[in-house]
Order: C-alpha cells, then sequence, then structure tokens
C-alpha cells in the first residue's frame, strides 16, 4: 500500500509540474477536483502544494467519508459526498479495499476483481450531472480554471454531463489509460475534448491535459 502511495504521489508531482509549467499563475482563480476513493490533499515539497492552497475549488467524491480530510485540510473549499452521472441516478458503487479502485463501472469491478482485488462490498449512491453542481456552486461571473477528472472508468460519463456552452474550463486533466500518443484519435477522450474546442498540450502514462483553445 505504501509503495503504491508514493508511486501515485510521484505520479501527482510530475503532474502538476505539468500543469504548471503551461498555466500562467495569475489565472488560477478556480480549481475543479474529482478524486474517486483516492484523496490527496499534499503534494510534496517541491512548492506544488503551496500552488494548490493558494487555490479554491470543489472536491467531490462518491465514497462514503471521503470528504472528512477535504474538511480539515481543505475548509475553504466545497467538499461534496456525491457520484456523478449524465443524469440524476441511483448507481451501485464498488468499494475495494485498495480505495483507488472504487468505481461505479461494473465492467472495471470485474475486471479488477479477477486481478486479484478485493472487493469490500456494493452500495447504492445517489449521482447528479456535472452541470448540475456547477449551476449550483458557481458565479455566473466565475472562471474555471483547471478540471481534473479520475474517476475510475466514468470519465466520459462526466464530460458527456457538463454543460459546455456555459462551463469551460481553461485545462482539463482526465485520465485515459491505454492512450496511444501516436494514434490519438482512437481515444473517445480525445475526441470528445476536440469537438469540444480543446488541445491536447501534454499525455502522461496515466492522465491528458488539454487546454481550451482560443
Amino acid at each position: 500500500m505504501g509503495t503504491r502511495a508514493n508511486r501515485m504521489k510521484q505520479l501527482i508531482r510530475t503532474s502538476i509540474k505539468k500543469i504548471v509549467s503551461f498555466i500562467p499563475l495569475a489565472w488560477i482563480e478556480k480549481i475543479l477536483v474529482f478524486k474517486m476513493g483516492y484523496p490527496v490533499i499534499s503534494y510534496g515539497p517541491d512548492g506544488e502544494d503551496v500552488i494548490l492552497r493558494n487555490m479554491s475549488g470543489i472536491n467531490i467524491d462518491a465514497m462514503p467519508g471521503s470528504m472528512t480530510l477535504f474538511n480539515k485540510e481543505r475548509p475553504r473549499d466545497i467538499n461534496l459526498e456525491i457520484g456523478i452521472s449524465e443524469k440524476p441516478a441511483t448507481l451501485t458503487y464498488h468499494m475495494f479495499e485498495e480505495q483507488a479502485y472504487n468505481t461505479f463501472s461494473e465492467m472495471l469491478a470485474t475486471s479488477y476483481m479477477n486481478t486479484g482485488h478485493v472487493r469490500c462490498k456494493k452500495i447504492r449512491i445517489n449521482t447528479l450531472p456535472l452541470s448540475t453542481i456547477l449551476d449550483t456552486y458557481i458565479k455566473p461571473s466565475q472562471k474555471i480554471d483547471l478540471l481534473s477528472i479520475d474517476v475510475e472508468g466514468y470519465d466520459m460519463a462526466v464530460l458527456r454531463s457538463n454543460n459546455w456552452n456555459t462551463y469551460r474550463p481553461r485545462v482539463i486533466a482526465i485520465e485515459d489509460i491505454g492512450f496511444n500518443t501516436e494514434a490519438p484519435h482512437t481515444s473517445e477522450i480525445f475526441n470528445f475534448l476536440k469537438n469540444q474546442g480543446y488541445h491536447l498540450e501534454v499525455a502522461t502514462p496515466k492522465t491528458l491535459f488539454f487546454r481550451i483553445q482560443k
């Protein structure tokens, strides 16, 4: 568990450096973070955590109890325990001993169990579209600088649930495991965001970073 946590923290530090390399700090007004099952508050000793502490935003995680740490470490933020889906629903949430594998995807849950990961339980969780949450908490005058999505197989559902005419984050970080840099058009996420007017800036082993085109 410790080794995986260290690898994840290192990946996060690398990703933050990639973001900061092409986001002017004057941009940063609002950060929206979607971390399902693996909430991370501090990103290491290299200064990225200072940058993030100067941001404010909305943190969303479907796992019960996941916002306890956020409420303690990021009290200025809006911290919500709810799932995201294309329309209001009540979905089955698969919870694993290693929380990073928690998911709404039956297919992914089965794949994880087939490779030896232990599912603790299944619970039913209420979900809302991203657009509904943003309508509730984002003021008309506010701009979203960064939207980060990591929802274990439900990334496209989150993207489709946004109102792209109203909410257009300047930068989007999204997990796309298996992304082929030599054939980006084979990625559903790449094609969707390209059609919404975004350009792929950086591709890390697990996360893609898109920037809105002017």
